[in-house]
């Protein structure tokens, strides 16, 4: 009895113990979870703030950005940007920032303060404020015109975000997308071309008024040489096209405006000069190609002078009862031609410094006289007629004079001085 009885004591003290350990170990296990849940609300934690959007490039100077706080609030900025909301509230949030200058922005922060802790700097992704226009520029044209095998090239310039479409329009016709411009068929066009960037700007609207499209090229060559010409001659040339406008300018005067036939007769010029000819072939859109030649222009004739008797003096017969003029020709003169009249002319047997009998041209009986003389070379090339006004007094003329003389004196000077008038 005494043994069953110890052993019963013995089971008794280890069930109380073990008891006692489990209370103590689920003490533990709910204050550690009371901690858990009681702890949060005792320390106070920082907002934590989310990047949710991002800008990117805008024409917007005053552009908005968007970010999640985990608290309520108050923002703060830093760098280049700067705002005026200042509420910071749990979630979303957006804020519209201050005006920006064009150009690329890199360091903005967003710092929200809730109870004196603030938040780890929220930074902005890099953005750029673009609000200018693009500038486009048109290269190929020929001094305001264009070849129809040469085009016209748009290039867009963007500073800030870059160029996105470049766009034309002829003779007010549908936009068009594209930096080359081409037309085909021969006229007269206004362009416009304009473009447009990332950022959305437009430019102003650019124009070509007055756009002369050629469907050829003219190309004239001068067939004849330069050189010495002495009478009218044919320019004679070569033109691309028969149906452009050929003319000739000589001393700035414009000649002969007529289709391409490929001579201009008869040119000629008035004084013994040196002479630019240019020679033109123009389209009917004005395209114009020239050419040109020099010219010694040598057209006047051979000179020659009556060297005796002068105008109104007398003369009269020699000892052989010839009667004589002197004439005084230069040496270019191949004949010598009289006339009594200016018009109907006959060759003398001589020409040059030589006397000329006058005996087979004049009837002596017919006191007044008048006689005209030129010159010609071996070209033909007639010189200038010069004459002489004078009077044939015969020796029984002047024996009768002389008898009479006291008496008509004064008269015969006056006679004579009218003659010489």
């Amino acid at each position: 009895m005494g043994l069953l009885t110890k052993l019963r004591n013995q089971r008794m003290y280890d069930n109380g113990s073990s008891g006692t350990i489990w209370l103590i170990a689920l003490g533990f296990v709910a204050l550690i979870v009371a901690a858990w849940f009681l702890v949060p609300l005792v320390i106070v934690k920082a907002p934590v703030l989310t990047n949710t959007y991002s800008i990117g490039t805008t024409s917007d100077s005053t552009p908005q950005f968007k970010f999640t706080s985990t608290k309520e609030g108050i923002a703060s900025y830093s760098g280049d940007c700067k705002s005026t909301s200042t509420t910071v509230v749990k979630g979303e949030n957006t804020i519209t920032l201050n005006q920006l200058s064009d150009g690329t922005h890199s360091n903005c922060e967003i710092i929200a303060t809730a109870n004196n802790k603030a938040s780890s700097p929220l930074k902005i992704s890099e953005f750029a404020i673009d609000t200018k226009a693009p500038e486009t520029t048109a290269t190929g044209q020929v001094v305001g015109s264009l070849v129809r095998s040469e085009s016209i090239t748009l290039t867009c310039n963007d500073a800030v975000s870059g160029c996105s479409e470049t766009y034309y329009a002829i003779n007010n016709g549908a936009e068009q997308k594209g930096t080359t411009i081409t037309i085909s068929t021969e006229g007269t066009y206004v362009v416009e071309y304009w473009s447009k960037d990332k950022s959305g700007n437009i430019e102003t609207h650019k124009k070509i008024s007055n756009l002369l499209v050629y469907s050829r090229t003219p190309s004239i060559s001068i067939e004849t040489k330069s050189g010495t010409y002495s009478e009218s001659f044919d320019l004679k040339y070569d033109a691309a096209y028969p149906d452009d406008t050929c003319y000739y300018i000589i001393v700035e005067v414009r000649i002969d405006e007529e289709k391409c036939d490929g001579v201009f007769d008869d040119v000629s010029v008035e004084d013994d000069d040196t002479y630019k000819i240019m020679v033109y072939e123009e389209t009917s859109m004005g395209k114009i190609s020239s050419d040109s030649i020099i010219i010694d222009w040598s057209a006047s004739g051979p000179s020659v002078k009556i060297a005796w008797p002068e105008n109104g003096e007398t003369y009269t017969e020699d000892d052989d009862g010839d009667t004589e003029i002197e004439l005084d020709a230069d040496k270019d003169a191949e004949v010598c031609e009289y006339s009594k009249d200016g018009k109907n002319w006959e060759e003398f047997e001589k020409c040059g410094n030589t006397n000329i009998s006058l005996n087979d041209i004049f009837d002596t009986d017919d006191s007044r006289q008048k006689l005209y003389v030129r010159a010609i070379d071996e070209d033909d090339v007639e010189g200038d007629a010069v004459y002489v006004r004078f009077y044939y007094t015969s020796w029984s003329q002047k024996l009768f004079i002389i008898s009479i003389l006291p008496l008509i004196y004064d008269s015969t000077w006056h006679y004579k001085e009218a003659w010489k008038r």
